[in-house]
């Protein structure tokens, strides 16, 4: 995570193979989300390639629009 003014950004979010699907990253996004809604941030962007199709699905299942 890096501070830019008013914003922080994640730059890379990776899990290793041997622990996908067991909640890692769900469990990490939806507290980081917890701690900058507490900060006062009211939106939060992400970026992810438009081929990355089980990206998208996850970051939708945890509450990310188009």
């Amino acid at each position: 995570m890096r501070s830019l003014s008013n914003e922080e950004e994640l730059l890379s979010l990776g899990v290793l193979k041997s622990n996908r699907r067991n909640g890692v990253a769900k469990n990490f996004l939806l507290k980081l989300k917890e701690i900058l809604l507490k900060k006062y941030f009211f939106r939060i962007f992400l970026e992810v390639r438009v081929e990355n199709n089980a990206a998208i699905c996850f970051y939708k299942l945890i509450g990310f629009k188009n």
